[in-house]
């Protein structure tokens, strides 16, 4: 059974390329219908329209693409949503990920990003692209200079003091770099359920939930640098 995925874009001219890309490049993805609206899409899964993935523009007229993410996570938990937009910025990343879509790309990536975007949603992991490090860091700097003035904290702290071992150390960089699970554990020569294995060991020590919160950890610890 193919894979249905529907695209939410008020570009008409971006809808077109993106079908016509994702029939060469991803074959075993049937394109299910592409709206030019948030509404469009709701009237249709209303209607009885089935997918697994939608792509889904940040910026849209009338209802956003972030009001349009929060419902359907809502109404419909397990369909994939992958954000995208053709500016990427601190605050978009970070509130694209405090509402919880599974991914999000630039419009302008190239295509082999946007492929290995909906593949990785589709897994079940989730996407930020190769920028995600760079724009957590910018995010924690101008928190941390609102703090000088504000004093608040700036991210939840761990359960307790942590130590990680070496490799432990080596699948922190890698996963914070923006690289998958997959891309980890075939750089460690380790299987994916290997590196599964160690993530979610490291967030339950830290009592952190997400790779985001580890990132976030690992800057403000000087585990890594960006």
């Amino acid at each position: 059974m193919s894979t249905k995925l529907v695209i939410v874009d008020d570009h008409a001219m971006y809808r077109v390329g993106a079908v016509a890309m994702l029939r060469t490049e991803m074959p075993e993805i049937e394109v299910v219908g592409d709206f030019g609206s948030g509404q469009a899409l709701i009237d249709a899964l209303q209607g009885g329209l089935e997918a697994d993935v939608a792509l889904v523009d940040v910026v849209m007229p009338g209802m956003s693409g972030v009001q349009l993410a929060g419902y359907l996570l809502k109404n419909y938990p397990d369909m994939a949503i992958l954000m995208i937009s053709s500016e990427a910025t601190p605050d978009i990343a970070t509130e694209l990920i405090e509402l919880g879509v599974h991914g999000y790309t630039n419009k302008t990536a190239p295509k082999e990003d946007m492929v290995m975007a909906i593949r990785t949603v589709l897994q079940g992991e989730t996407y930020f692209g190769r920028r995600l490090p760079d724009l957590i860091y910018e995010t924690y700097m101008a928190q941390r200079e609102a703090a000088k003035h504000q004093h608040h904290k700036l991210f939840s702290k761990p359960k307790a003091s942590v130590e990680f071992s070496p490799r432990e150390l080596e699948v922190i960089k890698l996963l914070c770099s923006g690289k998958t699970v997959a891309e980890t554990a075939e750089q460690l020569n380790y299987s994916m359920r290997t590196i599964e294995n160690y993530k979610s060991e490291m967030l339950k020590r830290l009592g952190y939930k997400s790779v985001v919160e580890l990132l976030r950890y690992a800057l403000q610890q000087g585990l890594i640098r960006v």
